[in-house]
């Protein structure tokens, strides 16, 4: 019970976030007051998934091992309200008018928040190793806003049709294997830190994020996403590889 009080402030300092981020975008997002009212609504019923889980997750941790939320742990929770907020918006995107270039200040801050999410992907982890909070509950909390992070902005493309529906192959591959690994346990072997795997990620996120860009050729853009894809299916694939390869050596 301690441990869930504890994490009150921040997940009300997310949700005042959250709601802000969304009163700066709902003018243009969702003009008329129904659709606005949807997309508030919408927003703060994902945020409460979200952090139910998250609470969940750091309540076991506190059972086996007590210890700060940190500051770490907060950069994560910035990005998954960064995520949550993108998320919500989805439903209410209209392809016509960014085709048209209507939409050019709300195209741009997709770009801005998603590029945000993007660079603090990288300070959530300097400062757990910097502060020496790096954690079991961290490290997942992080891969798992990161995995929702891709998939969302999959959605966007799709939404926007800037890609066909087989962009989310791309957000959905690594919650296909989690299934997979379900039905074969010897997935859920440890593998070794890859440089490769992280820089993969990386290029998947830019790649996702340039295609925002409403001035992108849209040839161009299926050529980024369709390399993008076949990067992550072959970073996969070599996992899953050597994930069988150990059980073999066993």
């Amino acid at each position: 019970m301690v441990a869930r009080i504890r994490l009150i402030p921040e997940i009300v300092a997310g949700l005042i976030m959250l709601v802000v981020l969304m009163a700066l975008t709902d003018a243009q997002l969702a003009p008329e007051q129904a659709p606005r009212l949807w997309y508030f609504s919408l927003g703060i019923i994902l945020y409460g998934l979200a952090t139910s889980i998250v609470c969940v997750a750091w309540f076991r941790q506190q059972i086996e091992r007590r210890q700060p939320f940190g500051w770490a742990n907060r950069v994560t929770l910035l990005r998954m309200v960064m995520t949550v907020l993108l998320a919500a918006m989805v439903p209410f995107m209209n392809a016509s008018d960014f085709a048209e270039g209507g939409e050019v200040i709300l195209s741009y801050g997709l770009i801005g928040i998603a590029t945000c999410s993007l660079l603090l992907d990288g300070v959530d982890g300097f400062i757990a190793r910097q502060m020496r909070q790096s954690s079991a509950f961290g490290a997942r909390f992080d891969m798992e806003v990161d995995a929702a992070f891709i998939l969302v902005l999959c959605l966007l493309l799709w939404r926007l049709e800037i890609a066909q529906p087989w962009v989310l192959a791309i957000g959905l591959m690594r919650y296909a294997f989690v299934t997979a690994a379900l039905l074969l346990p010897v997935l859920n072997g440890q593998l070794a830190p890859s440089l490769r795997r992280k820089t993969i990620c990386v290029v998947q996120v830019v790649s996702l994020i340039v295609c925002l860009h409403p001035l992108l050729n849209p040839a161009a853009a299926q050529m980024i996403l369709g390399t993008a894809l076949v990067l992550l299916a072959s970073s996969f694939a070599k996992d899953i590889w050597d994930l069988l390869g150990l059980r073999q050596n066993r």
